[in-house]
């Protein structure tokens, strides 16, 4: 039995269909990405599970039991969720340990206290603090206790990390994801990062337009896009037109292997890791020319030009130690297989 289930589930306001006919199935202890651009419908998607909205079509259902449908709107203290909002909204004049003890009910919670204190890696006596000592990271993590603390049937992380900078951000991202996985809950995140539903989500659903255009596994979403415009939104992706012959393909790179047998004309998806760089003599290889490069530290990004003038601007992502050192020319290399699409190369 999924610990979620959505069916046809949609939403309107107003004469605009928000969400339209969704499906989603979570299982019980997976953290679910709901990854989409800002008016795609996530935020409501996440309203309705919580119930802070009613659906119009379509039924919601949390282990098994029905908590939505025209007829049905179970209200949102009845539905055992644990909510995280983007800025933890702690409430100003209670101490953290109250807020972490706000849902528990009347008598003394201690130890559950410095349990959830120590599950999101702060120590016990941050409990006797008010909210206005904390970081924004800190903040968020005693925002998460107070999620986990009356162990609810599901948790609701609405673009939790949105607010801090970047450093702090990985930080406590992975203090989320560990303290989820040491409770075994089930958790729906909402984000429009890409990196982040990659890197916590078991699996990844991609709304676009108030449907889901893919749910699969981060990996699969990542080198198996169901289309050339969502390669584009959850990764670098570099396009080119290829004809298809079974379980390869012919295209300005030269001929490449197919992630799956296709046949006739294509668009196919390279990413830009799989994109190496070697010396412009190299067997195999297609002659390039280094137009720019991007220094991030840990890597770099190489843009480089083809000697075909009709060729798109491709990029290369390269570990920073093996930035090449000419300006100049250099061979190209494709390794993997490479993802192809039956339709035109989406635009910019």
């Amino acid at each position: 039995m999924a610990a979620l289930d959505i069916g046809g589930v949609v939403k309107r306001f107003g004469a605009g269909t928000v969400l339209d006919r969704v499906d989603l199935a979570v299982r019980s202890g997976d953290v679910l990405a709901i990854l989409g651009a800002s008016g795609s419908g996530k935020t409501t998607l996440l309203r309705l599970i919580a119930g802070f909205d009613r659906v119009d079509a379509g039924s919601i259902a949390i282990d098994g039991v029905a908590v939505a449908n025209p007829s049905l709107h179970v209200p949102p203290e009845r539905r055992r969720i644990g909510y995280l909002a983007q800025e933890g909204a702690l409430f100003p004049h209670l101490s953290v340990g109250r807020n972490i003890a706000f849902g528990l009910g009347r008598g003394r919670h201690d130890a559950r206290i410095v349990e959830l204190l120590a599950m999101v890696g702060l120590p016990a006596d941050f409990a006797a603090r008010s909210p206005h000592q904390l970081s924004g990271g800190e903040q968020q993590r005693v925002a998460l206790a107070r999620a986990l603390a009356a162990s609810p049937r599901l948790v609701m992380l609405d673009e939790p990390f949105s607010a801090l900078d970047a450093t702090l951000r990985q930080d406590v991202r992975q203090t989320v994801a560990t303290a989820l996985k040491a409770t075994g809950a089930t958790a729906i995140l909402v984000t429009h990062d890409q990196a982040e539903a990659l890197s916590m989500g078991d699996r990844v659903a991609v709304l676009r337009d108030g449907r889901i255009v893919q749910h699969t596994d981060p990996a699969s979403l990542y080198h198996r896009p169901r289309d050339a415009a969502l390669a584009q939104f959850v990764g670098e992706a570099v396009l080119l037109p290829a004809m298809a012959h079974g379980a390869e393909a012919d295209c300005a790179l030269g001929t490449l292997a197919l992630a799956e047998p296709m046949q006739g004309a294509v668009t196919i998806m390279i990413r830009p890791e799989q994109i190496r760089p070697v010396p412009e003599a190299t067997a195999g290889s297609t002659a390039a020319l280094i137009e720019a490069t991007h220094y991030f530290g840990h890597d770099a990004l190489i843009e480089l030009r083809l000697a075909d003038a009709a060729a798109p601007m491709l990029l290369s992502r390269v570990f920073s130690h093996t930035l090449p050192h000419s300006s100049g020319r250099i061979g190209l290399l494709v390794e993997g297989t490479v993802a192809a699409f039956p339709d035109a190369i989406a635009a910019d």
